[in-house]
């Protein structure tokens, strides 16, 4: 039973075998109701919000923690994650509306900040779990920004690593000068996606954001879970408003305790986001992980674990 919970969850961690203990699989494993739709898929549950399914992975027990996932990503893009605070805090990780393993009830047109922090707070009060430690990166970041701004009733602290507040950079000196690369990677997408070749754009976005050749890199099961998003993607890169209005007055508006955390070697427009939103939010710290791009959660874990962990033990939940 053991060996065959290690082999389900062996690509969520990034070929870095050994970081799940058996003790954690085999609680897995007790919690398995069903077979999963994939062999590397976790249990989940399932939620109703309005005629919207949302899937979640639920762990653990103590204050609540809620992961916010970013682009190509889904309830599974937080693996590293799952044992090491499942240890003191009740783990959330749930898949936004349009991810893997929801079912669609829209065509994704609708898809934006916006859309994703209201059904954010929803799963958080239909849970009755709230306030709760809110964990967002990238656009999952922007997503739990929004929400912790417009819906403060369900958002005890919040951390954030690199939120992609892209019309920010309209106001940041450089900022648009230094997202001009990135927006050739989205055209680039843009033009797989029309031809079918969904590997293709999920491949190129990758690499785009975390440097070429990370996508080769990634363990099968890995890049099985982004391409199992590729509709996602198709969706967010045609999508006419995907970063809804949240402007400088509203990061000055968080009132949660908040981490703000950038990698060390990110995409430069990247980090000039997090640099002015840790600049915005009044009870703020920031942090830098040295060596790492975007991704810290999978790509220096341990490091991203500590910080969050100290941060999160710190503030405790109102």
């Amino acid at each position: 039973m053991r060996d065959r919970f290690r082999n389900r969850t062996h690509g969520l961690y990034i070929q870095m075998p050994g970081l799940v203990t058996g003790s954690f699989l085999e609680q897995i494993a007790r919690a398995q109701s069903e077979a999963p739709e994939r062999p590397y898929d976790l249990p989940t549950r399932r939620v109703q919000l309005d005629g919207v399914e949302l899937n979640y992975f639920e762990f653990g027990e103590g204050d609540p923690v809620v992961f916010v996932h970013g682009t190509i990503g889904d309830y599974r893009t937080w693996g590293y994650q799952f044992e090491s605070f499942a240890e003191r805090y009740q783990v959330i990780s749930y898949s936004r509306r349009y991810h893997y393993p929801n079912t669609w009830t829209g065509n994704g047109s609708d898809y934006s900040t916006g859309l994703h922090a209201g059904d954010l707070a929803e799963l958080v009060r239909a849970l009755g779990i709230g306030p709760v430690h809110l964990i967002g990166q990238s656009y999952g970041a922007a997503v739990a920004a929004h929400c912790a701004r417009h819906y403060p009733d369900v958002v005890s602290s919040l951390v954030v690593v690199e939120p992609s507040l892209v019309p920010w950079l309209e106001e940041i000196e450089g900022g648009m000068q230094s997202f001009e690369p990135f927006s050739r990677v989205r055209q680039d997408a843009s033009r797989a996606m029309s031809t079918g070749d969904a590997q293709g754009a999920v491949q190129i976005f990758c690499d785009g954001v975390l440097g070429e050749g990370t996508y080769a890199s990634l363990s099968p099961e890995m890049q099985a879970v982004m391409l199992d998003n590729a509709p996602e993607l198709k969706a967010e890169l045609e999508a006419p408003s995907l970063i809804s209005t949240f402007t400088f007055d509203d990061a000055r508006g968080i009132g949660a305790p908040t981490l703000s955390m950038e990698g060390g070697v990110s995409l430069s427009w990247l980090r000039k986001i997090a640099r002015k939103f840790a600049s915005l939010v009044p009870d703020v710290e920031t942090v830098v992980a040295e060596n790492s791009p975007h991704a810290v959660h999978f790509v220096a874990p341990e490091r991203f674990n500590a910080l969050v962990l100290d941060f999160l033990g710190r503030h405790p939940r109102r």
